[in-house]
């Protein structure tokens, strides 16, 4: 069965962001206004609960609700990026 959840508008890495990570020989640097992976589908399943993101974004509670519908009987858990906790 598949479910569809909304795709979040994209988000760009600033330029404190980018600064903040460690280049490795054999790896692409991550620059200012590169596109981050975001997505709700980065969740982790556990045995009695799910632990998933939330963005900041309009569509965090109807897709929160859409999960409680696939995982009914899972508790959740979710964790907001420190860019948009403030």
């Amino acid at each position: 069965m598949v479910h569809k959840i909304h795709q979040l508008d994209p988000m760009l890495i600033t330029c404190e962001e980018s600064e903040g990570v460690d280049t490795v020989e054999g790896t692409l640097p991550r620059l200012p206004c590169d596109w981050l992976n975001v997505l709700y589908v980065n969740f982790y399943l556990a045995n009695r609960g799910i632990v998933m993101p939330v963005f900041g974004d309009l569509y965090d509670t109807e897709t929160v609700k859409k999960m409680n519908e696939i995982f009914p009987k899972k508790t959740y858990y979710s964790y907001t990026s420190t860019r948009n906790s403030s």
